[in-house]
């Protein structure tokens, strides 16, 4: 829940990837020019956050794999999002 800024390394692809999808996922706001405007604009209009909760993956991992249900991780992983209280379709959507 903590409002967070980003500003992807410029030619870095992968860095521009993870700005998209935290910004489809509505976990960023995103920069691409750094400037104290910019900044200025994020900070005064932070919208009020809701708390969130994550799970605790590395065990829901553990037991996945003691279960032995490695062929099916779909569950595992509509269990762990449902957790988070985001739809695990929505993030499924953005690859």
């Amino acid at each position: 829940g903590i409002p967070a800024l980003a500003k992807p390394v410029a030619g870095q692809s992968e860095q521009l990837g993870n700005a998209a999808a935290l910004q489809q996922l509505g976990a960023a706001t995103v920069m691409y020019d750094f400037s104290a405007s910019h900044i200025e604009t994020w900070l005064a209009n932070i919208p009020a956050q809701t708390p969130r909760h994550y799970p605790d993956v590395a065990a829901a991992i553990c037991d996945w794999l003691l279960s032995g249900q490695w062929h099916d991780s779909t569950a595992l992983v509509s269990t762990l999002w449902e957790q988070t209280g985001r739809p695990a379709d929505t993030i499924a959507a953005t690859g």
